[in-house]
């Protein structure tokens, strides 16, 4: 083989090595998750997080290992909180704004079901 084809040679097998170096990084970078993902990801896991640790607490039947489970489940709302405030805070969750009308709507219907829910156990008891 001559020089010249030899130096055609490496030139085709470094094109061909760069091509492959550029094909991981573009996989890489489709591969990555964005802040938003990550963010959401961990927000939906706090939430799970607090359901299993609120059951936990409900159902715990040694009040050292409730209260244990009732700060752990503290210690997971402000986590979820503090995942919502940084997403509110890079608008990647945004949500509305009530108005004093809805607020006064929503605790009035809240405070009925209250209501009723004192008077139905006083019923039992």
């Amino acid at each position: 083989m001559s020089h010249k084809q030899q130096q055609q040679q490496q030139q085709k097998q470094q094109g061909q090595q760069n091509q492959q170096q550029q094909n991981q990084q573009s996989q890489q970078s489709q591969q990555q998750l964005s802040a938003q993902e990550i963010l959401n990801d961990a927000l939906t896991n706090e939430k799970h997080l607090t359901n299993l640790y609120n059951t936990a607490a409900n159902e715990a039947t040694n009040d050292s290992l409730r209260q244990d489970m009732l700060n752990i489940l503290m210690d997971e709302h402000n986590m979820e909180a503090s995942i919502f405030n940084t997403m509110q805070q890079r608008g990647m969750y945004n949500t509305k704004q009530a108005s004093s009308q809805e607020i006064t709507q929503a605790q009035q219907k809240y405070a009925t079901k209250q209501q009723q829910q004192q008077q139905s156990q006083n019923q039992m008891f």
